[in-house]
């Protein structure tokens, strides 16, 4: 009766985070996919996405630990999917107006019951509930000031409180936090606050009260008998002076992390601060850290390896924001604005993968974290991953969202949009690919080639590029395809499934056209990942296939250039640089040049150092990453290219001025400097392979460089072993002296 009686939906209701789970009744258990929103709890049926129950929070009497199950002492992992599976109860108000409760179980359970607390006072009491303990505090900022706080402790999370605007800065829920450690005075045993160090990077906060003593068992009682999770109490205290060499976690507060070797000053917009404010957005070879303008102090730290996303937002040119991979409520609204916004998301993303994220892309519109079936960081189960894939071919038949698409073909007798299936899908695949791609073994297991094939095959049915454009569908499209051709079945389908490689080449060339930088760059990630395997186990003849059919239109190869070269003139997208640079570097560079036709790659080179003058302008370029890139092709056009092509590009370096960069680049970076290494290291090779051969750059140098150098460098004479460090500031200023009257000299006899 109680199920039949709350299968209706809640009016306005928007899922806000969505667990995958198992109900446990008399008749057995069940999957459901469990979800927290707006104005209530929902659970639908994973298979068809229909609501099955539904309970606003007027009715929800509490979200508690079962008693059969045992709070599980690691809930909280960092491994995905590795945390025990552990029960909980719902407890609820029927229309007869009694108590009655359900029984489900999940690896997610802390989650499920932290952001299901978040509204525990719109749950229904019989009594008034009591308010919060509020706890008068400092808040030890990253200026080392200490900010007058209140910290509010709910039974689910500490609430960081301005003291002055009564508003909730921040919340540390107890899933989240590690361990309390009591903080000291330097010399002295009496506690005068605590730290929370967080599980993530073991990141430490820092507060001062004088009844931090008094909190300790109180937060780790609330933890283990609310959430189920276990905080532990560090026996060792730490001083100002430990918090301030470990305020990062041990992992990232040595100079290596926190050195930068790209900063971009940008606007951030956070429901933190009234108005915007300026910050320096650095970026490390592991971390991405907003610095302070006026001071260069750290205001905040994340590893690279926490990124979710970037969103390049459509409505405005500077606009931006960063997804993480731990979903703070409280950060929600917090994004950037900046004039440099593309180069500093092409040098963000190429920095993010470097790091080993490859989950990390660019896309115009936030991740839903309702369409998502877990948590960010975490995989999902494999069942949710088939059943969205299923979804793609045939979508269910729930009532999740309530507009029509007729970019289906089935969508006529579906209660859920395409463009709804297209988004959830992409919220719970991962950028780089499905997980498990590969059939596994057994009587009954599933085709998934033959899913992967098929849902292919729908996405291009619903292309409608050919009629009037939906940008959004189209860029879902892309995400989606980029997630299927990622894996093997995908990428053997571009020759093996009959009419994809027409069928796709089509959709991209018509998407191109339409001069959209969002979509022209969604397009470009598709076309490399044909070009170049993202699973394990590849086959080099299909990727020779794919790269001769990709590569067998001069025509399509004309066209990829030619909004190359526009953007390169107009100092525009430089993600769609950086994009086609890849391109041209799965194509033309060693090692993954092995792999191409030799007919087409002399065609592509061809095309390339014909426009070598416009090319050399993005040794000039803003982004460290696009620099890096057009080093490699330049390598490359001089090492594969034909004598003439060779002397072209040298002559070149001579007249658009790159020589001399490279030389300064070659000659004055320091070896201890990590970050710019590699490219020290490039411009070496591009010197070498600009003055091999060619008189004007030998004349040229021997005006740079003192004869009594030369002759010394010559000489197979030991150096003294008290000469010491001759490069000093002095030689540096006689050096770049000497370089500048040469390029003076060069250029007047020109």
């Amino acid at each position: 009766a109680t199920f039949k009686t709350m299968t209706h939906s809640i009016p306005d209701n928007r899922d806000l985070s969505c667990y995958h789970v198992t109900k446990h009744s008399w008749r057995g258990k069940y999957k459901r996919i469990f979800s927290i929103g707006t104005h209530g709890i929902s659970t639908y049926e994973p298979s068809t996405l229909g609501l099955t129950n539904s309970w606003p929070w007027d009715q929800v009497v509490s979200l508690t630990l079962s008693k059969s199950s045992n709070p599980p002492d690691k809930s909280q992992q960092s491994i995905p999917n590795s945390s025990p599976v552990a029960e909980f109860t719902l407890t609820f108000r029927t229309k007869s107006k009694k108590n009655d409760s359900m029984r489900f179980s999940s690896e997610y359970r802390s989650e499920i019951i932290t952001d299901a607390l978040r509204f525990q006072a719109s749950f229904y009491h019989q009594q008034p509930l009591g308010q919060p303990k509020l706890i008068q505090s400092s808040k030890i900022h990253w200026s080392s000031q200490r900010v007058s706080i209140l910290l509010r402790i709910q039974s689910y999370c500490i609430d960081q409180i301005d003291a002055a605007t009564n508003r909730c800065l921040c919340s540390y829920d107890y899933k989240d936090i590690e361990q309390l450690i009591p903080l000291v005075g330097e010399g002295d045993a009496a506690v005068r606050g605590f730290l929370i160090q967080d599980k993530q990077y073991s990141r430490l906060h820092a507060f001062v009260t004088p009844v931090a003593s008094t909190l300790f068992q109180s937060i780790i009682d609330l933890a283990q008998t609310n959430i189920g999770v276990q905080i532990r109490l560090s026996k060792k205290p730490y001083t100002l002076n430990d918090y301030s060499q470990l305020r990062f976690g041990p992992n990232y507060s040595s100079d290596e992390h926190l050195t930068s070797f790209a900063e971009f000053l940008v606007y951030k917009h956070s429901s933190r601060h009234v108005d915007h404010v300026r910050r320096i957005l650095c970026i490390t070879e592991t971390c991405l850290i907003e610095r302070d303008p006026a001071t260069y102090h750290i205001c905040t730290l994340k590893p690279l390896t926490e990124i979710f996303g970037l969103v390049r937002h459509k409505d405005s040119l500077q606009e931006f924001t960063i997804e993480y991979i731990k979903n703070d409520p409280s950060k929600a609204k917090c994004r950037y604005t900046s004039t440099e916004r593309d180069i500093l998301l092409a040098t963000l993303l190429d920095s993010v993968r470097s790091s080993g994220n490859n989950d990390c892309c660019v896309k115009t519109n936030r991740t839903d974290r309702g369409k998502r079936i877990a948590p960010f960081g975490h995989l999902v189960d494999d069942e949710v991953e088939i059943q969205h894939l299923k979804f793609l071919i045939t979508p269910p038949s729930g009532k999740l969202s309530t507009p029509q698409d007729t970019n289906h073909p089935s969508t006529a007798q579906a209660g859920i949009s395409f463009s709804e299936i297209l988004k959830r899908f992409n919220a719970n695949v991962p950028y780089s690919g499905l997980i498990n791609a590969v059939t596994s073994e057994g009587l009954f297991a599933e085709n998934k080639e033959k899913l992967i094939h098929s849902a292919l095959n729908t996405l291009l049915d619903s292309d409608t590029t050919n009629n009037v454009a939906d940008l959004d569908l189209l860029e879902d499209q892309f995400l989606a395809f980029r997630r299927l051709l990622a894996s093997k079945a995908g990428f053997q389908a571009f020759t093996q499934l009959p009419k994809f490689r027409e069928r796709i080449g089509t959709k991209i060339v018509r998407s191109l056209k339409l001069n959209d930088d969002q979509i022209t760059y969604s397009a470009l990630e598709v076309l490399n990942t044909l070009l170049q395997p993202m699973h394990l186990d590849y086959d080099l003849r299909q990727e020779q296939q794919n790269k001769s059919s990709i590569l067998s239109s001069k025509k399509f190869l004309e066209g990829l250039l030619d909004i190359f070269l526009k953007h390169v003139k107009q100092n525009t997208g430089s993600l769609i640089i950086s994009s086609f640079l890849d391109f041209l570097t799965y194509t033309l560079c060693p090692p993954f040049s092995e792999t191409t036709d030799g007919q087409h790659f002399d065609v592509l080179l061809e095309l390339v150092s014909s426009n070598g003058r416009i090319f050399f302008k993005l040794f000039q370029h803003s982004s460290f990453t696009i620099v890096k890139g057009a080093g490699s092709i330049m390598k490359a056009i001089i090492e594969e290219g034909s004598p003439d092509i060779a002397a072209h590009m040298q002559d070149l370096a001579l007249s658009e001025g790159a020589l001399p960069v490279h030389l300064l680049r070659a000659l004055f970076t320091s070896s201890g400097d990590t970050r710019l290494l590699p490219l020290k290291y490039l411009s070496q090779q591009l010197l070498g392979l600009w003055s091999t051969g060619h008189p004007t750059t030998y004349g040229l140098l021997k005006r740079i460089f003192p004869l009594g150098l030369i002759a010394y460098l010559d000489s197979n004479e030991e150096p003294d072993k008290d000469f010491g460090e001759i490069l000093d500031f002095t030689f540096y200023t006689f050096y770049f002296n000497r370089l500048v009257s040469g390029l003076v000299f060069y250029s007047e006899s020109e």
